[in-house]
């Protein structure tokens, strides 16, 4: 789970976080299961037991929109919008095995714009969608990321991630009725 603050200003340094859950602790079948409060004889199942918070950005400010992809069992790409330069940038969040302790990679950024969204692909790649700032069009870019192979013997954090080669898929809506 990755979140900004919920009241970000563009004034101060407020960053954004993710936590993750060890779910091998966390049991469905247990019976304390929650009432849900209706009339219904439906129960919920107990809260998962959530780790610390762990930043992705501390220098800057996340803006209001992020998006996260899961890469796998214990990687996963958080794209978020920094204020007020509103840049879309990346990074990938790597979640130890045994623990609920994240680590990243180095910050993937790309053009100013606003944040679309995030959607992993095959293999190891994902697509990141954004709109043009500009106010003469509503162009939306798509272009490819990839997830590089980690470097044997270099600890978990150390899987990083690149824009792919080819260019951005561009296109533009029609406002005209």
């Amino acid at each position: 789970m990755c979140f900004s603050p919920l009241f970000a200003r563009a004034d101060a340094a407020s960053g954004g976080g993710c936590r993750a859950a060890w779910l091998k602790e966390w049991k469905s079948d247990r019976p304390e299961a929650v009432e849900d409060g209706s009339e219904s004889t439906s129960k919920l199942l107990p809260p998962l037991p959530w780790g610390q918070s762990f930043p992705f950005l501390e220098q800057a400010s996340v803006g209001n929109h992020l998006e996260l992809a899961r890469m796998g069992d214990d990687r996963f790409i958080v794209c978020f919008e920094t204020t007020p330069t509103m840049q879309v940038s990346c990074r990938m969040g790597s979640v130890a095995n045994d623990t609920a302790v994240i680590s990243y990679g180095a910050l993937l950024e790309d053009s100013p714009a606003r944040l679309v969204s995030v959607s992993p692909g095959q293999w190891s790649q994902f697509a990141v969608c954004s709109q043009s700032l500009s106010s003469e069009n509503s162009r939306i870019s798509c272009r490819w990321g990839q997830v590089l192979a980690p470097v044997e013997g270099v600890s978990i954090g150390a899987t990083e991630i690149q824009w792919a080669a080819a260019t951005p898929l561009s296109f533009a809506f029609d406002d005209r009725r």
